[in-house]
């Protein structure tokens, strides 16, 4: 009897660490699962959108409102702003293969079933931006990757592009993109030149900071600025809440050894 109510105790442990784990992995965001057409995305915390110097001097946060498709030709769909017509092509887009099968508008960007990524027009540069709002004030992991996805360039360069990571309108991170990342296909052995950029961090942040990841065309070629981008926030548990757990862990383990003796 004592045997079997020890491994109901340890098994009732395990059960209770795993729920525990379970319930303290709060929440994590996904730019491209979570891809919206809608303003503010899912959750309401992303939004689309570019900084222009047409615009006060570059200051002013233009998001993105209207959705397009590339002339109903592709899955890949485009996110760009209607709003400041007619400039609206120079301040870019974001977009995603919404389709199963790799993408190639007009052979200039190419884009993998499910890859999202931002575009920088023609015109004068814009930065466009895929923004990450705290909902409330939490300690998040985050990882961005940005790839390469201009097959060429106006110089042959590829994708041209700097990518930033941003707190609050501070840079954080940044990187250049020059090649191209290569397709799938063909297990990237056609890619070549700077094809990825990858960064990471812990921060903590309040309700209403911004995460911004960032991309400046360097070149003057329409796809030139194409660059896919894998960006994942995820919420960390508070150190209280695994203490909590961890006491009560202990404890359960402390009432199964007693009731072994």
């Amino acid at each position: 009897m004592k045997k079997t109510l020890f491994v109901v105790s340890l098994l009732s442990i395990c059960l209770l660490a795993s729920l525990g784990v379970s319930a303290f992995a709060l929440e994590d965001w996904d730019y491209a699962r979570d891809f919206s057409l809608t303003p503010g995305g899912p959750t309401s915390a992303w939004s689309y959108g570019a900084y222009h110097p047409y615009y006060q001097g570059g200051t002013q946060f233009i998001v993105y409102d209207f959705v397009g498709d590339y002339g109903g030709a592709y899955t890949d769909i485009r996110f760009r702003s209607q709003t400041s017509a007619p400039h609206k092509d120079w301040e870019g887009h974001v977009n995603k293969n919404t389709g199963s099968t790799p993408q190639e508008p007009w052979g200039l960007s190419y884009w993998e079933p499910g890859m999202a990524g931002l575009v920088g027009n023609s015109g004068p540069n814009a930065t466009v931006i895929v923004r990450w709002t705290a909902p409330r004030a939490m300690t998040v992991d985050w990882t961005a990757t940005f790839t390469a996805q201009a097959p060429w360039g106006a110089a042959g360069e590829g994708t041209d592009a700097a990518v930033r990571v941003m707190l609050n309108d501070v840079q954080k991170k940044y990187g250049e993109l020059h090649g191209f990342m290569g397709r799938a296909i063909n297990n990237y052995t056609d890619g070549w030149g700077q094809r990825m950029a990858y960064f990471q961090g812990q921060w903590t942040v309040n309700a209403g900071d911004k995460i911004d990841f960032t991309l400046l065309r360097l070149d003057t070629d329409n796809f030139g600025g194409s660059a896919g981008l894998a960006a994942i926030i995820t919420e960390v548990p508070e150190p209280g809440s695994l203490l909590a757990l961890g006491s009560a862990v202990i404890g359960l383990a402390g009432v199964a050894l007693r009731r072994r003796r």
